[in-house]
This record gives C-alpha cells, sequence and structure tokens, in this order.
C-alpha cells in the first residue's frame, strides 16, 4: 500500500463496526466458496480497523467515539461494492440496523472517492 493510494476515514466506532461485520461475512463467504484470496482481502480491511484501535485483542472503543481507518482507495471501493451488495438482501430479511449502518458507512465513505 503506498502512501499516495491511502486514504483515512474518520467515522463514528458503530459504523466501522458495521463495515467489520460486512468484512467478515464477505470473508467467510469467499472461503466457504474457495475464493480464499478474496476472503484474504476482505480480512485485509477487517485488520486495518483492529490496527486503528491497537491490535485484534483490543476493545472496541465506545460507539459514538470516532476511529480513523487507512486503507487503499481500492479497498475502500471493495467495502462500497459489498455493502450496496448486501444492502437489498438485509432490507429483505428486514434486518433494518444492517441496513443503517451500510448507509451510514456509505455516506461517510462515498465522497472521499
Amino acid at each position: 500500500m503506498t502512501h499516495s493510494s491511502t486514504i483515512t476515514i474518520r467515522m463514528a466506532t458503530r459504523i466501522w463496526q458495521g463495515i467489520d461485520a460486512e468484512m467478515d461475512n464477505v470473508s467467510q463467504t469467499a472461503y466457504q466458496e474457495g475464493h480464499d484470496s478474496g476472503g484474504d482481502y476482505a480480512l485485509a480491511v477487517r485488520e486495518a480497523g483492529w490496527t486503528a484501535v491497537g491490535g485484534p485483542g483490543n476493545s472496541w472503543p465506545p460507539d459514538d467515539d470516532p476511529i480513523a481507518v487507512t486503507l487503499d482507495r481500492s479497498q475502500w471501493a471493495f467495502v462500497v461494492k459489498s455493502i450496496q451488495a448486501s444492502d437489498p438482501i438485509y432490507v429483505r430479511l428486514g434486518d433494518h440496523e444492517s441496513v443503517q449502518l451500510g448507509r451510514r458507512a456509505l455516506q461517510v465513505i462515498e465522497p472521499r472517492l
């Protein structure tokens, strides 16, 4: 990841937790379907969030506290694409919390891309 291609985005921890959960779903699906590189890519996005809070063993800050996550442009685009693909599924399932978190994440991320 070169410095010039990275983008740091600050958001509420709760919004990042929604992204983390989305990337968890994406990685698990990819691994189950035998697409290890896709699973690894989503896992790398999750790891960036863990790094932002001091490592994978650390607790998440309170929901409203800001978290600054740095990814490269293609990783942020992957997050956006994943959220957009999941939105109609969450709507159909009636998972209002996931719909709201995804849409809030898009509001924060898309203007920066």
